[in-house]
């Protein structure tokens, strides 16, 4: 896109894809309009280690970690912005699969000011991680989409917490079958020898990008290749976290 296009694309309105309200998009090509951001984006109490939303009982104990972390407390911190439930669902879909750039910007932005706003003493004691690292496709689904949404995501929330991005650091040379409809057992086995590391990590804390998090079987893949590859520590940057399934409880592991 020539630069005057991009001029004009910036003072076109657009439909916001949350309420469809017409707005002014700005200079990054917002796709959602400030009171549906608003709406979806709340400071909420998570637990630390795999980013689960804490009900009112867990925080007035003063618990950091939802009750399956607590069974099985990790050094790791996982940062997340949002429950993954609708609409909010519907958003991912439309970055993913319909060419709705523009939320990428929202969905880093938002995950910008989820660390901003946390307590300060967590954020002091989780500095900020040397590279942020966005959970690969494989170049099966690159062709098929034109894009990484992870790696848009992870751009933004780069420029907003001035931090660089490395696509140098994890592969996915193949194609996994879609996590979406596996449970637990079957992501996790489904996502065997997925990733590879393309460079030595050590001494590095490294931050993984992804827009949604279910089981957590993805990230906890892609950081155990990570892990073997030298890096200090790994944090977890997630824009959606499924909230807990009271049906399933066991399928939620530390992410």
């Amino acid at each position: 896109m020539t630069w005057g296009k991009k001029l004009l694309h910036r003072l076109l309105p657009t439909r916001c894809v949350g309420c469809e309200s017409v707005f002014l998009p700005g200079p990054y090509n917002r796709a959602l309009c400030l009171h549906c951001f608003a709406f979806a984006f709340k400071k909420v109490n998570r637990c630390i280690q795999c980013g689960l939303r804490l009900g009112p009982r867990l925080q007035a104990f003063g618990w950091t970690r939802c009750r399956f972390c607590r069974q099985d407390p990790q050094p790791q911190y996982t940062w997340a912005a949002a429950d993954y439930t609708e609409p909010f669902s519907h958003w991912v879909q439309a970055l993913k699969y319909h060419q709705q750039i523009g939320l990428a910007h929202d969905f880093g932005t938002a995950l910008a000011i989820t660390y901003q706003k946390t307590n300060s003493s967590l954020t002091q004691a989780n500095s900020l991680p040397d590279l942020l690292v966005p959970i690969p496709s494989s170049p099966q689904r690159l062709r098929q989409r034109g894009y990484n949404q992870a790696e848009l995501i992870a751009q933004t929330l780069g420029k907003n917490l001035g931090r660089p991005v490395s696509n140098n650091v994890l592969s996915k040379p193949f194609d996994t079958a879609s996590q979406a409809q596996l449970n637990a057992d079957e992501r996790k086995r489904n996502l065997n020898a997925a990733f590879q590391a393309l460079n030595d990590m050590k001494g590095y804390h490294i931050g993984l990008v992804d827009d949604v998090s279910t089981t957590g079987a993805t990230l906890s893949a892609a950081r155990a290749v990570v892990m073997n590859a030298g890096a200090k520590y790994v944090s977890q940057w997630i824009v959606f976290r499924t909230p807990e399934n009271t049906d399933d409880s066991n399928s939620f592991s530390s992410a």
